[in-house]
């Protein structure tokens, strides 16, 4: 009789042990659970994409991609201009003037024969002057249309024009402005009086008269 009882106790014991290790199982289960989902509120997962590229993943990557092409077709087309525009500063580029092949005032040429000046004039000779100038005879003959020609030796030795019948080989005028001049020579060797004088191996060779911004007067004088 004894030793049943104390068998009845002890299985009662053994039931309630059972079960207060199930309850301490279940709150220890509880307990865990709540803390994973406290630390996902306050610690958010990193997308490993955006923290690499910080950008959105919802972007499709062909897109990135095609932006890309963009940018670099773009930064080409800007380096192309850039070049271009190099390439037109540098043929803008004003030439020193040349002794030989700036010397002339439209068919009229420094060192042309006498004769040949009377083929080429289309204007009226009104004057002809001769005179002693450096112990040489001297021509200086003047036309209707205000052109002044100096023959030195039956040679032309200068010219002066006031009519835009005349341009210079580089497109020079009469009643050009005074930006065109400066496009086509550049900036003169001095001006005295209104003259822009451009000169060629320290020899002062070309003569325009600018007044009120306007060419009204072009020489060309060789070197004695």
């Amino acid at each position: 009789m004894m030793r049943k009882n104390y068998s009845h106790k002890s299985l009662k014991s053994f039931k309630i042990l059972t079960i207060i290790m199930v309850l301490a199982v279940a709150m220890l289960i509880s307990s865990c659970t709540a803390s994973f989902k406290q630390g996902q509120n306050q610690v958010p997962l990193i997308d490993p994409i955006k923290a690499t590229t910080d950008k959105p993943i919802d972007k499709p990557e062909e897109d990135e991609s095609d932006n890309l092409n963009e940018a670099i077709e773009s930064n080409e087309a800007d380096n192309e201009e850039v070049k271009d525009s190099q390439s037109v500063n540098a043929g803008d580029k004003v030439k020193e003037f040349d002794a030989i092949k700036d010397m002339q005032l439209g068919s009229l040429k420094a060192d042309m024969p006498k004769a040949e000046v009377e083929k080429v004039m289309k204007s009226e000779l009104v004057d002809t002057v001769i005179k002693e100038e450096y112990g040489m005879e001297t021509e200086i003959q003047t036309y209707k249309d205000g052109t002044v020609i100096n023959l030195l030796d039956d040679k032309i030795y200068s010219i002066k024009i006031t009519s835009s019948d005349y341009a210079t080989p580089r497109g020079l005028k009469i009643g050009d402005r005074e930006e065109t001049l400066r496009k086509l020579y550049g900036e003169p060797s001095a001006i005295e009086d209104g003259k822009w004088i451009y000169s060629s191996r320290g020899y002062d060779m070309f003569f325009v008269t600018v007044k009120d911004g306007i060419v009204v007067e072009i020489m060309i004088s060789q070197v004695l």
